[in-house]
């Protein structure tokens, strides 16, 4: 990778084709078993760019597991 960046400035296609899998993210997470607590909750991005495009699926996969388990839960 050509890094400092490059990737996110030239990415923004791939960041477009990948909003569709953002809602079916959510949905996901509002209806994956979970282990109980205190067990922690693991998501995972194996994607291998500089990040840009991974936080916007990874943001809403969170806050969608968050209205499940709440705050004092730790997700990873």
């Amino acid at each position: 990778m050509e890094g400092k960046g490059a990737y996110n400035r030239s990415s923004s296609v791939q960041a477009v084709g990948s909003l569709p899998a953002v809602a079916l993210l959510e949905r996901v997470a509002r209806a994956v078993p979970l282990p109980p607590s205190p067990e922690l909750v693991v998501i995972a991005d194996y994607g291998s760019s500089e990040g840009h495009n991974s936080l916007k699926p990874i943001a809403a996969t969170i806050r969608a597991l968050r209205e499940r388990v709440g705050h004092e839960r730790a997700i990873f």
